[in-house]
């Protein structure tokens, strides 16, 4: 099995993300990249030692606060489950992150991590815990936050796992405290599961080529698309020369067919695997990237993953989807709906109930119309920021009376998904959804 030179320059992880919703802030502030409290430093060597207009500004940094709270829902009815029925945390940690979206010379979206930290030992309640994460910019400006939690416990920041987003951006000023930055994530339990027919193995070596300190390595494989991990393992490697290596073993589902597989190491050292860390994948020859994988039946080895690679990405990992489509009325045009009329549409974290004050119904997203933003339409386009692969109730309301009270007799509702408006969430946003608002039978 060949085996590369060593290398030790750096790289900056970045996750490319398609177009995001409610996202706004574009990096406009000067900021060239990098990752702040513990993350990866930026590319391009040491700093410039001349003096004059060529010298780099000294990085502003900040600090924000905020608690996170973990709130459970049964997959199956989707109802609320308290956090009575649990003694011990049922998950593994949470990651927060500081980022910025950015667009490349490419024109493709990405994240650029700013600060994270990673809470490792939550509390199993529902008032949460408190964070704190050390944000690094160039110059003063705004980020956004998510919060991803370990629901499946493997110590990887999956794909498909929980997150929780923070609604507005974050402003940083150099030497300043942001507080109260509280983000909720939502998250499943009673989900049933599956395992595989028949295993295989994938076996080699992971390298890491830059200078290595501490900090585990995971090898694993994902989609060919890059959702993951499917399969994972995870092993501290030992000194090899200025860099790291290990052998790995990782069992997989055997007949699956194409899969990527892919490293990472935890450069940040937060003791999880992390957007903000630094990945790689399996190289089949010198410089050159042997995905995807076939997994049939027969063990693969020699399967050497090197990390950092390139620009090679790791997992496609983004805080939050969309769902977005046209809301009509039942009656024609909107003008036919008494006048103080306020609609609205919302993505709930719960099944909603009864009549409602809308100020009491606990939403991740919702667009409001007025009267005068309806006036002559027959239909309405929205749009919805939604956590991924989550569930979320999308439900419509017309305030008919304006009193702030919704599902009222006779007030027009609507909801998308299944009739109780429940929406699993996924990974990809979903487009075209027709809903129209009624009085029902």
């Amino acid at each position: 099995m060949f085996r590369p030179a060593q290398i030790t320059a750096g790289l900056l992880f970045v996750a490319t993300m398609p177009t995001l919703v409610g996202c706004g802030d574009k990096d406009d502030d000067g900021d060239d990249g990098g990752v702040g409290d513990g993350g990866v430093a930026d590319d391009g060597g040491a700093a410039d030692s001349g003096a004059g207009d060529s010298a780099e500004p000294e990085p502003i940094h900040g600090t924000v606060t905020g608690r996170i709270t973990v709130e459970l829902y049964d997959y199956q009815t989707g109802d609320a489950v308290s956090w009575d029925e649990y003694d011990s945390f049922p998950f593994g940690p949470i990651f927060v992150a500081a980022y910025k979206e950015v667009t490349d010379d490419k024109g493709e979206t990405r994240l650029e991590y700013k600060g994270q930290t990673a809470l490792l030992a939550p509390t199993p309640s529902s008032e949460g815990d408190e964070f704190e994460v050390n944000v690094t910019l160039q110059v003063e400006g705004n980020v956004h936050f998510y919060a991803a939690l370990d629901w499946d416990r493997d110590t990887v920041i999956g794909s498909d796992e929980p997150r929780g987003v923070y609604p507005s951006a974050v402003a940083i000023e150099d030497g300043g405290t942001v507080e109260d930055v509280d983000m909720t994530i939502v998250a499943p339990v009673n989900t049933g599961g599956g395992s595989c027919e028949a295993t295989t193995e994938i076996r080699g070596e992971a390298l890491i080529t830059s200078t290595w300190v501490d900090g585990d390595v995971a090898v694993m494989t994902t989609t060919v698309d890059g959702i993951g991990p499917i399969h994972s393992t995870r092993l501290t490697p030992t000194p090899d020369g200025a860099g790291a290596s290990g052998n790995y073993v990782l069992t997989v589902c055997a007949g699956t067919g194409q899969n990527n597989l892919i490293g990472a190491w935890d450069s940040n050292g937060n003791e999880i695997l992390d957007p903000a860390d630094r990945w790689g994948t399996y190289l089949s020859a010198p410089d050159t990237d042997g995905n995807p994988i076939t997994i049939g039946s027969t063990v693969l080895k020699d399967h050497l993953v090197q990390i950092p690679y390139g620009d090679a990405g790791g997992l496609s990992v983004y805080p939050f989807v969309s769902a977005s489509g046209t809301l009509t009325w039942a009656g024609g045009s909107f003008d036919g709906l008494p006048a103080g009329t306020i609609i609205h549409a919302l993505a709930l974290k719960y099944r909603p109930s009864g009549d409602v004050a809308v100020a009491d119904l606990e939403a991740y997203d919702q667009v409001t119309w007025t009267e005068a933003e309806f006036a002559g339409r027959t239909s309405l386009d929205w749009e919805l920021g939604l956590p991924i692969n989550s569930v979320a109730f999308l439900w419509f309301y017309a305030d008919t009376d304006g009193d702030g009270v919704v599902n009222e007799v006779d007030e027009p509702v609507g909801s998308a998904g299944s009739s109780d408006g429940r929406f699993p969430t996924g990974t990809t946003s979903s487009t075209g959804i027709e809903v129209e608002l009624s009085t029902g039978g």
